[in-house]
């Protein structure tokens, strides 16, 4: 067992040394006694561990059930590891539990993965429904450069079209909203778009464009063959 003097001499160096302090240390060459190591390394620990427990119960508070899912996921994420699937479960979570911009994260990461129209064009989805125009608009417009010009690919074009058109409109940018309406439209000419029609009819009474409001709703019963089918939809 060591005993020490209230001040002497540091074994290491020689350099005098107060062991009457908590944690003598010598300030030349950082000797210290092997008790005061064993303190010192249990303190440590004990810090450590108590860091590492909240961390954790923060973990089970902002995630719950899904505490010890969320961390494999969100760390593949983060070095771009995730496979598709991985990606697509990590934004059903964090918007399970309302974290929308991990969501849209996820989604994001996800898209840029595949290249993909319509991994491009969930991602707006899901900005638009978190109000968030811009980025909407951006992730649309990046969903319609990866559609290909083929017949077979216009009804993917339409519901793109409508997405734009629904963020210009809550926007302000009335004039490129009623353009991508219309495209909306004319992308699905056999298909009766009944969210699409109203919307846009909206657009043009809001504007004091009755007339072409009127139009439009004409347009769309004529195709349906039901007169009136918008009428309890479309004040006019």
């Amino acid at each position: 067992m060591e005993v020490f003097e209230a001040f002497g001499s540091c074994p290491r160096c020689g350099h005098g040394i107060d062991y009457r302090n908590e944690i003598t240390v010598c300030s030349d060459c950082g000797w210290m006694p092997e008790k005061k190591q064993d303190t010192l390394k249990f303190k440590k620990h004990f810090l450590a561990l108590g860091i590492v427990g909240f961390l954790a119960f923060v973990q089970m508070i902002n995630w719950g059930s899904y505490s010890l899912e969320i961390i494999p996921l969100k760390t593949k994420s983060v070095f771009g590891l995730a496979s598709t699937a991985e990606y697509d479960r990590l934004a059903k979570i964090c918007e399970e539990q309302l974290k929308y911009e991990c969501a849209a994260g996820a989604l994001g990461d996800k898209a840029w993965q595949t290249e993909n129209a319509q991994d491009f064009k969930l991602l707006g989805d899901l900005r638009r429904r978190m109000g968030d125009w811009d980025n909407a608009i951006e992730a649309y417009e990046l969903s319609l450069s990866k559609v290909t010009n083929s017949q077979i690919e216009n009804p993917v074009k339409g519901d793109i079209y409508y997405g734009l058109a629904k963020s210009f409109h809550e926007a302000g940018q009335l004039d490129m909203a009623e353009d991508y309406y219309k495209k909306s439209i004319k992308a699905k000419p056999d298909v009766l778009q009944v969210t699409v029609t109203i919307d846009y009819a909206r657009l043009l009474k809001n504007a004091g464009r009755d007339k072409d409001a009127k139009r439009v709703i004409a347009s769309a019963e004529r195709k349906s063959g039901a007169k009136g089918r918008f009428d309890s939809l479309v004040d006019l």
